[in-house]
């Protein structure tokens, strides 16, 4: 890891981070596109699952239309930002 990767963490361990970026690293349970522009991504490791919200303007392109074409159960790394969300099971995305 070089200094400006982020950190890999346990999708358990979110709630410790909340309001910094991570690293998550699992495998996509299924998805849903919610609109033209977000991507609702559901991730599994070992020890959860959580929601990651992809925006094509931030992912650009070519991420975002991969993501829409993978198949279920495939191994992701994603990086992002641990936000609080009392709906999300686990309390963050």
């Amino acid at each position: 890891m070089t200094s400006s990767e982020p950190p890999v963490v346990s999708i358990r361990d979110f709630s410790s981070h909340v309001g910094s970026l991570v690293r998550v690293q699992g495998w996509m349970t299924h998805r849903r596109r919610a609109s033209s522009s977000l991507l609702f991504v559901m991730i599994r490791d070992g020890s959860g699952s959580v929601q990651a919200v992809v925006d094509r303007g931030v992912v650009g392109e070519e991420v975002f239309d991969a993501l829409e074409h993978i198949p279920q159960e495939s191994s992701l790394e994603i990086d992002g930002e641990v936000r609080a969300d009392e709906r999300s099971p686990g309390g963050c995305e």
